[in-house]
């Protein structure tokens, strides 16, 4: 979560859905408004204001499915947002854990472009289960 620099919003990034990646979960990102009143016995309410799902190029939408490795006709693949940042212009610069990407998402949620990180920091052989390391 996120303040978004504007009065009560903030921006809430959840991970890749729930159960782990086994769920068929559409990425979004969700605006809520949270309210703070001091003196109230609730004093803090959340407010959902308004959410955006997080698409491709060719508004397919990115699904948080660990076994997703590739785009459909539905789907853009998986991701697992791990972290975002605005932009200038409200723009998202959004991480990915899954293929160590990083994408800038329109305030939309629409993908704008992709950049292309170092070899060594890409997965090469994706996978949806916990690779066991042995030191």
């Amino acid at each position: 979560m996120e303040y978004s620099g504007h009065e009560d919003r903030h921006v809430v990034l959840p991970n890749h859905g729930p159960d782990d990646g086994t769920t068929g979960y559409l990425c979004r990102f969700q605006l809520p408004d949270i309210l703070v009143y001091p003196p109230a016995q609730n004093s803090v309410q959340p407010v959902l204001i308004d959410f955006f799902l997080l698409n491709d190029r060719e508004n397919r939408c990115f699904t948080g499915a660990a076994s997703a490795y590739t785009t459909s006709d539905m789907l853009a693949g998986r991701l697992d947002p791990e972290r975002f940042r605005f932009t200038a212009n409200s723009d998202l610069f959004i991480s990915d854990e899954y293929g160590l990407q990083l994408i800038e998402f329109a305030s939309s949620g629409r993908e704008l472009r992709r950049f292309v990180l170092p070899d060594d920091l890409r997965v090469t052989h994706p996978a949806n289960s916990k690779i066991e390391r042995t030191v």
